[in-house]
This record gives C-alpha cells, structure tokens and sequence, in this order.
C-alpha cells in the first residue's frame, strides 16, 4: 500500500492520498504550504507559500519565506 503527498489549492494546502484516490489527511497553515515532504516520524516538513512581491521570480530571491514542521494534527 503506499501513499501520495501533494501541495495543491488556496491558500495552500498539503494533501495525503492513498493509492485508490482516497484522501488520507489534509494539512493546512495559516503561511500556506507550497511544497511538503513526510518525514518518518509521521510529521510534514514545509516551505511556507511566497509573498506576492516575489512570485514568479527565479531562483530563490526570497520565494520561500518560512520552514515549518507540522504534526498530524497541524500544529
């Protein structure tokens, strides 16, 4: 059985979904998520969504204001 985790949605979301499409859990931060990785001990590393003065730029330049670490209940 394995599982697929993606960041989709406003103000950003990340997303926990079983092999059947099924969703599994939904971790939400008041900052927004842009990009999430599960760790092994079941919490979520993030970057915090970028400000709009920085969007679209390329390279870092500022575009990820915040890492975070978010348990299962998303504190």
């Amino acid at each position: 059985m394995g599982y697929t985790l993606f960041c989709a949605g406003a103000p950003g979301k990340a997303h926990l979904v079983d092999m059947q499409g099924r969703f599994v859990h939904v971790w939400q931060h008041a900052r927004g998520i842009q990009y999430a990785t599960l760790l092994s001990d079941g919490h979520l590393l993030c970057r915090a969504t970028p400000s709009e003065n920085v969007r679209g730029q390329r390279g870092l330049n500022g575009q990820a204001p915040a890492v975070f670490e978010l348990d299962w209940d998303g504190t």
